[in-house]
């Protein structure tokens, strides 16, 4: 099995290699070669992970340790803090450079962890800012781990990026000096960018968060918009609004539309109550608008502390505003709606939810398709309670998406995967292979990859040529992400085959992946 992977220009050429013994042959004593039945090979190559696509694929993967060991980024208060002591925001512009960078990362959640446990415990040391000592740290909050072979390149990010902050600001990353199997919950190869929405007048809330966390304006978001200029074709993985009241119908109609097709989507305060209907009469999750509004006091709990959009350590401020809490009630919820509860209020049998959300209705991707409210007007301050509630933004932002390829949003990482079955024709059905029989051999190209592939070509060494059989469904002679064509060849047995008592047979496909130009709002 071989995979080659040779950069040309502005695409790269992928090549799935596959030799084959396909017919096993014995000689009788009358001088014939018996069959000794169907055989078949194939070739998947693996080196692609394709967990990037699922929301609540969870899996053990080992990390390498040593002087060229996994690279991690704390994103606990205590691994991650900055020169005041508090979680150090400017992570998230890190993890968000990398991936701008084409560096794909890890997500590291464990599934069965309570609020506030670990993640996973590992034999590191500091590399960036400084050089640290080696030693057993425990990580929490979701830390996130650069892709396996992209150390180098992550390095330089980093350090790039380290050199244009504060030294109270740099942000702390770590190299795992043992091999560790660590849980991953998403591996990231999007490139995050949000439409941050201006219906109230308040874009700057959200403005402000993703600014202190180290994004660029146009290049991370963008701003000045209203929800009436987002449909399902919007190149942004997030939309969010803060404070709004001036939203009608057809801002939430163009809202669900990116929902549905695999944007992500936060609101806040106000803008709950009208994406929820009320002046508007359209919905993203409910059926019948919010049951109450701001009844409940007294403590938050929380719950669900191994969801992606919750990783946070210590308390949610019950910051105050237009709606503080609100309630939805199970059987308000649109059917196919799959949401939890994240921090929340009891009252008696009612919960009334601080930070609420999840998977809405009819989504046609696998990835995205999110909504999340949050209650509270700002979380402005930089104590550790505000910070929680400005992570819940930035969490979501990190969420895989699902947008059209023509954004390109998405880190390219092209594979593709080869399967080859041979079926020999006993023509006068003797149970023996004579010269001149034939195999009837299938191939089928699949692209395991995330982007599309061109300029397909299938060779083999015996097989002169192939009749394309099906799978080019929109009949634009690319390998879609979601396709997978069939071949099928013809090759004739020879006496030097008989003599041999074998036929070996390669078979290769090869495709271009061209890089994307990028098309923003």
């Amino acid at each position: 099995m071989v995979t080659n992977y040779v950069t040309k220009k502005t695409s790269r050429v992928l090549s799935a290699v596959l030799t084959a013994l396909l017919l096993m042959f014995s000689v009788s004593s009358f001088g014939q070669t018996p069959v000794a039945g169907q055989n078949s090979s194939s070739l998947s190559i693996a080196s692609f992970d394709s967990s990037y696509v699922n929301n609540n694929l969870s899996s053990i993967e080992t990390f390498n340790g040593g002087d060229s060991g996994a690279l991690v980024i704390a994103m606990d208060n205590d691994l991650q803090a900055n020169g005041n002591g508090y979680f150090n925001t400017y992570s998230y512009g890190l993890v968000v450079a990398l991936l701008h960078a084409d560096v794909p990362v890890k997500w590291a959640i464990s599934s069965t962890k309570v609020k506030d446990g670990i993640d996973f415990s590992a034999n590191a040391k500091k590399v960036a800012p400084s050089v640290g000592s080696t030693n057993n740290y425990d990580f929490k909050s979701g830390p996130i781990i650069v892709y396996p072979g992209y150390e180098d390149q992550a390095i330089s990010v980093i350090n790039t990026y380290n050199n244009n902050l504060s030294s109270s600001n740099k942000v702390k990353v770590y190299r795992l000096t043992t091999t560790t199997s660590i849980e991953i919950r998403h591996t990231l190869f999007h490139k995050p960018k949000v439409a941050i929405l201006n219906n109230g007048s308040n874009q700057d809330i959200h403005e402000n968060v993703f600014e202190d966390a180290g994004l660029e304006s146009g290049t991370h978001y963008v701003t000045n918009l209203n929800a009436s200029d987002i449909d399902g074709t919007s190149c942004v993985t997030m939309v969010s609004e803060p404070h709004a009241d001036d939203i009608d119908a057809q801002d939430v109609i163009a809202v669900r539309d990116f929902v549905t097709n695999g944007g992500n989507f936060f609101a806040q305060c106000a803008a709950i109550r009208h994406y929820e209907g009320e002046d508007t009469n359209q919905r993203l999750l409910t059926l019948n608008n919010l049951n109450a509004e701001d009844q409940a006091s007294g403590s938050i709990f929380y719950d669900n502390p191994n969801d992606a959009v919750f990783q946070i350590q210590g308390a949610i401020k019950n910051e105050g505003g237009s709606i503080k809490n609100f309630r939805i009630w199970p059987s308000n919820l649109q059917s196919g709606t799959d949401t939890k509860r994240f921090a929340y209020f009891t009252s008696g049998s009612e919960n009334d939810f601080k930070f609420y959300g999840g998977k809405a209705a009819n989504i046609n991707t696998v990835s995205g398709g999110n909504v999340f409210y949050l209650g509270g007007h700002k979380y402005e301050d930089d104590d550790a309670d505000e910070i929680n509630g400005r992570r819940l933004l930035l969490n979501t932002l990190l969420i895989p998406p699902s947008r059209p390829a023509s954004c390109g949003l998405v880190i390219p990482e092209p594979d593709i995967a080869l399967i080859k079955t041979g079926q020999f024709v006993d023509a006068n059905a003797d149970a023996c292979a004579n010269v001149g029989e034939t195999v009837a051999y299938t191939f089928t190209v699949s692209n395991q990859g995330n982007v599309s592939l061109s300029n397909i070509t299938l060779t083999d060494a015996l097989v002169a040529s192939f009749v394309f059989v099906s799978g080019d469904t929109n009949a634009d002679s690319n390998l879609d992400v979601t396709e997978t064509w069939s071949y099928s060849g013809v090759y004739s047995i020879t006496q030097a085959d008989i003599d041999a008592g074998l036929v070996v047979n390669t078979a290769t496909v090869q495709g271009e992946d061209f890089n994307l130009s990028l098309i923003h709002i």
